[in-house]
């Protein structure tokens, strides 16, 4: 009642009440108010009947990586950018919204897969300092000439830095890539368990595996 009276004094609108913050009121100046916002909220504030009134102020949101390649990521943001897919706009998995609230920070990914590039220039700074390759019993190692580069490519949709101008955004840009790898591909079932083993021992909070294993169940994985 109080805010009622004051607002009609005022000549300003009730808007309505927030549905997630009861206690909160949107008010809205117009053409006959006798004040406008930033006054009406100091006047508001000052009768001493509220805990707070605040002018709303507008401004630029911006969570949008400027890696030159982050326009061709549909699947972080779809703007129906691909052409003939222009009806699958807004398909994508809302990682902006979610960068809001974490960028992945503190948190260790191990990319259970083929040797990553730890000089990449798009994750160098992000490459965890330790690894471990299940065939040889020690550290990972990338070899330049290697054709295989599948955990190379994983690691960089994982965690591929941000605003650094250069190539795409990681969906966890600011997470930590641990390399966990294969180099021959044959493994024993120990080796594969072994993988997993050291991972989590030396930190990882994420395992990534995009592989099968053809060895079947065993009990030792």
């Amino acid at each position: 009642p109080m805010l009622q009276q004051l607002s009609v004094q005022y000549g300003i609108d009730i808007i309505g009440n927030n549905k997630y913050m009861p206690l909160w009121y949107t008010l809205s100046c117009n053409n006959k108010s006798l004040m406008n916002s930033i006054v009406a909220a100091n006047s508001f504030y000052e009768s001493g009947l509220f805990a707070k009134s605040e002018p709303e102020m507008y401004g630029n949101i911006s969570v949008q990586s400027d890696d030159p390649r982050y326009e061709k990521q549909w699947n972080l943001k779809n703007t129906g950018q691909l052409e003939g897919f222009e009806e699958f706009e807004g398909i994508d998995i809302n990682v902006e919204e979610a960068w809001e609230f974490t960028k992945g920070e503190n948190v260790v990914v191990a990319v259970y897969d083929d040797p990553i590039c730890t000089w990449h220039e798009d994750l160098s700074s992000n490459i965890y300092n330790y690894s471990y390759d299940i065939n040889k019993g020690g550290s990972s190692v990338f070899l330049p000439d290697s054709t295989d580069n599948h955990g190379t490519a994983c690691a960089g949709i994982i965690s591929a830095v941000q605003d650094n101008q250069k190539g795409i955004s990681g969906v966890a840009p600011s997470s930590k890539i641990m390399s966990i790898s294969f180099s021959q591909s044959v493994a024993s079932a120990e080796q594969i368990a072994n993988g997993f083993t050291n991972a989590y021992k030396h930190g990882a909070d994420i395992i990534s595996c995009s592989w099968s294993y053809s060895g079947g169940y065993r009990g030792i994985i």
